[in-house]
């Protein structure tokens, strides 16, 4: 039983982990696309103008 129970935490603590790094990966993404955005539109004003 005490084999069992400390299974069970060893998973549980091991799913925190994963989740803390997917949320940091989530977080990272949604940081790279909005930089992409502005520097794709600057790209596109920049175009502008030199035309």
């Amino acid at each position: 039983m005490v084999l069992k129970d400390r299974t069970l935490a060893l998973i549980k603590k091991s799913f925190i982990e994963c989740f803390k790094v997917a949320e940091e990966n989530l977080e990272n993404i949604a940081f790279v696309q909005r930089r992409n955005r502005v520097g794709s539109l600057h790209k596109g004003l920049r175009g502008d103008a030199s035309l």
